[in-house]
């Protein structure tokens, strides 16, 4: 028989087998959790990883070098706010004193602005800006942007304003309810229009936290202005049912409005009050108590009042010392003896009495009051608009405006000095 070669069945299944096998360790060594594509991909993934870790460190960098610039140019360009006890002020550049002057013109934008009888709850009432003529003296500094702010020297002059003494139409009236509830918005929508000139950012009314800044009073601890800053005396109308800071429940009964003060001083009922209406802080609206005695309302007193060469109720010298009658801040403030600065003398001589865009409650025995803080020539009170047994009260007063200037405005020394003041030109 012929001689046949070839390769048997086994032989045939154990090549298959081991090319399987070497097969498997194939994919496996590529495609396994240890396999190349695997180490491949990974490898990837930490690069991308990497380079994005990368630059987001150089985008923080770039980001931090940028603010830090930026923070020193806000350094270099705001300014510090004054201490009581040194009214000074400056931004690296140059350093000026509260009551200063400065050559801010509000008339370049001849704006206007009505104020209703449904807001100021008295009447129509219009400002212009390029009516007011008189000069703007350093106030401070505002305490967010680092910017310095600016107030008139004189109140600014309206259409359908009040008159007293040898100011013709230069007392801004509110009212009751509507007075009281948008006095401060109609206030600061009022002297907005004076912060519409060349080098101002904006414009506000003055606040009594302002006027309590330069003094140095603190309602809740009159204190004395001193280096030490030590503090000691007592809130405003301590002990009393109108001290700053108390709570007082009030209830109305068949017998007469029942109050009672958290501070457990004054307590009881006041048969001479038969009503009581109240305003809502939370829902914004006015209510009124009922007979029943279910329903009641608690009032946080807020209102003070101060002279403030003292800093107490009374003008009592021997007190503890606040600004001094003759100083720059005090002139400015609460007299009329400036003879204006760049634009005309204002050289009124009558007393000086103007709105405070700081709303105040003064809880009473039975009756409380709502109105607005003011400069009473002489001495921070609080005017009453409307009270809680329904009385409306209408009162007129002066309108000054605080302007904000913009951080890249320049002030040079013009050389020129008015009332000891130096007064500065303003550049962009």
């Amino acid at each position: 028989m012929r001689d046949t070669r070839g390769i048997t069945l086994i032989a045939l299944i154990i090549t298959i087998i081991v090319l399987l096998i070497l097969a498997g360790i194939t994919i496996e060594a590529l495609f396994g959790e240890s396999g190349v594509i695997k180490k491949a991909q990974k490898a990837k993934d930490e690069t991308e990883q990497s380079s994005k870790e990368e630059q987001e460190g150089l985008n923080k960098t770039e980001e931090d070098m940028a603010n830090a610039i930026r923070g020193n140019e806000e350094n270099e360009s705001g300014w510090t706010q004054p201490d009581p006890i040194k009214p000074e002020i400056t931004n690296r550049e140059i350093t000026i004193k509260i009551g200063d002057y400065v050559d801010y013109d509000c008339t370049t934008s001849d704006a206007t602005y009505t104020s209703e009888a449904t807001k100021n709850g008295y009447g129509v009432q219009t400002f212009n800006a390029s009516s007011y003529n008189y000069g703007w003296r350093v106030l401070g500094v505002d305490k967010k942007t680092k910017q310095l702010q600016l107030i008139s020297e004189d109140f600014v002059p309206l259409t359908g304003g009040g008159d007293s003494g040898n100011r013709t139409g230069q007392y801004y009236y509110l009212s009751g309810q509507n007075g009281y509830v948008n006095g401060i918005e109609e206030l600061n929508n009022i002297c907005s229009i004076y912060g519409k000139g060349r080098g101002a950012k904006s414009a506000r009314v003055v606040t009594v936290d302002d006027i309590d800044r330069i003094t140095g009073y603190n309602p809740n601890n009159i204190g004395k202005k001193d280096p030490n800053k030590e503090e000691s005396g007592k809130k405003c109308y301590a002990g009393g049912v109108s001290e700053y800071g108390i709570n007082v429940k009030y209830t109305l009964l068949s017998t007469g409005v029942k109050y009672e003060a958290t501070n457990g001083v004054t307590n009881g009922t006041n048969a001479n009050y038969k009503q009581f209406t109240y305003y809502d802080e939370e829902s914004k609206t006015w209510g009124s108590l009922d007979v029943s005695g279910n329903m009641t309302s608690t009032l946080k007193s807020t209102a003070y009042a101060y002279y403030p060469t003292t800093l107490i109720e009374t003008n009592d010298i021997n007190a503890s010392t606040g600004i001094s009658n003759t100083s720059i801040e005090y002139k400015m403030l609460f007299t009329n003896s400036s003879t204006g600065a760049d634009k005309e003398n204002a050289g009124k001589t009558d007393n000086i009495y103007y709105w405070l865009g700081t709303q105040f409650v003064i809880t009473q025995a039975g009756n409380a009051n709502f109105g607005l803080h003011y400069v009473l020539s002489d001495y921070v009170s609080n005017y009453s608009l409307y009270q809680s047994n329904n009385g409306v009260n209408n009162h007129y007063l002066g309108v000054r405006p605080v302007v904000t200037l913009d951080s890249k405005v320049r002030l040079k020394d013009s050389g020129t000095v008015h009332d000891g003041c130096k007064l500065y030109n303003m550049s962009l």
